[in-house]
């Protein structure tokens, strides 16, 4: 019995270690994505940067775009919903979030389920999706071979 008791606090003490280590290379992989971003003077939108573009998505920037907004550096966006691990498969909530940087382009999203938290990102020209069995243990570790600026 007494071993028994040993072994579980052994599994929830290693268990704790991998989601404390999981934890702190997202932790990483945000920083990583936020120190290469450009960190020179913010560009400015005005309304002559709009000639020669179809009329109709010269309207519409008119429209949702004020002259002197500043462009967004850095953008976060958190979300709710459902997820599908397949077709046969039953509907799963899940949560995330995603950060973006526009300069270089670059994004790491993560998303939360019960089971299972999965990272994807691209940064620094390279893209990489990660899944995690309950935050803890990595079980998919995939990179992009060829960057898609390199395709392009």
């Amino acid at each position: 019995m007494i071993i028994s008791v040993y072994l579980v606090i052994a599994v929830l003490v290693l268990y704790s270690l991998f989601v404390l280590l999981s934890n702190w290379r997202y932790k990483t992989q945000l920083n990583r994505l936020f120190s290469l971003r450009d960190k020179s003077a913010a560009k400015v939108f005005n309304f002559g940067q709009l000639s020669g573009l179809p009329s109709p998505v010269e309207k519409y920037f008119r429209l949702v775009l004020k002259e002197g907004s500043i462009y967004p550096g850095t953008i976060r966006l958190k979300h709710g919903g459902q997820f599908k691990t397949a077709l046969d498969k039953a509907w799963i909530p899940i949560r995330g979030e995603q950060y973006f940087t526009t300069v270089p382009a670059g994004f790491i999203w993560k998303g939360n389920t019960a089971l299972f938290s999965t990272r994807d990102m691209y940064i620094n020209g390279k893209g990489k999706l990660e899944v995690f069995l309950f935050d803890a243990l990595r079980v998919v570790n995939g990179r992009a071979r060829n960057s898609i600026m390199e395709s392009c």
